[in-house]
C-alpha cells in the first residue's frame, strides 16, 4: 500500500467510526440540551396558561360589562 491508499482507508475508517457514533452524541446533546431546559419551559408553559386563563377572564368581563351597558362587542 501506498501513502494515498493508507490515507484513503484511515479517512474512511474515520468517517465509519463517526458515523457510528453520531447518533450517540446527537442523543447525549439533546438530552443535556433537555434537562437543562425543561423546567424553564414547564415554567413558561404555566405562565402561558395562566395568561390565557386571564385573557378569557377578561374577554368574559368586557363582555358582560357591555351587555349590561347594553351594547354588543
Amino acid at each position: 500500500m501506498d501513502y494515498m491508499e493508507i490515507k484513503q482507508q484511515v479517512v474512511t475508517e474515520i468517517k465509519d467510526l463517526l458515523r457510528e457514533i453520531e447518533p450517540a452524541v446527537i442523543a447525549t446533546i439533546t438530552e443535556s440540551v433537555k434537562s437543562e431546559y425543561e423546567q424553564t419551559l414547564y415554567e413558561q408553559k404555566l405562565e402561558i396558561c395562566d395568561l390565557q386563563k386571564r385573557v378569557k377572564t377578561l374577554e368574559e368581563s368586557i363582555s358582560w360589562a357591555a351587555y349590561k351597558l347594553g351594547t354588543e362587542i
